[in-house]
């Protein structure tokens, strides 16, 4: 798979997943938190909005070759940060098992930015 297509993937996973944070909230605290605290759906619905932002800044990225090093970087380096805190929540019971369901998903896209990231380096530096 190329990075173009990687990016276009990622575009529409965070996009459909934030569509589902900003108009679900309540089912998704459901799902994934014990028990939801009221105005929970209020930061479910923020945190959508951010990932329908980083939907824009991969779709745009995946036609732009200029911009996707520092694309990669900044999906990498969130996605480690979020894969952590997610770790931290299902461990800590902040959040129910299905919350490995998160955690998969941070480790599958870190991984694959990660993967482009890696390639990249090498490439330039032969």
């Amino acid at each position: 798979m190329s990075v173009n297509k990687f990016l276009l993937l990622a575009a529409g996973a965070t996009g459909l997943i934030g569509l589902t944070l900003i108009c679900f909230p309540g089912t998704i605290a459901n799902i994934f938190l014990p028990n939801p605290a009221h105005g929970t759906d209020i930061f479910i619905r923020f945190l959508g909005s951010a990932l329908v932002g980083y939907s824009y800044l991969n779709w745009f990225t995946s036609a732009n070759d200029a911009t996707v090093r520092p694309t990669l970087i900044g999906n990498f380096s969130t996605l480690c940060i979020a894969l952590v805190i997610s770790i931290i929540g299902v461990l800590d019971h902040s959040l129910k098992t299905s919350g490995l369901l998160i955690v998969l998903l941070h480790f599958v896209f870190a991984a694959g930015f990660g993967w482009f990231l890696w390639t990249a380096h090498k490439t330039a530096h032969k």
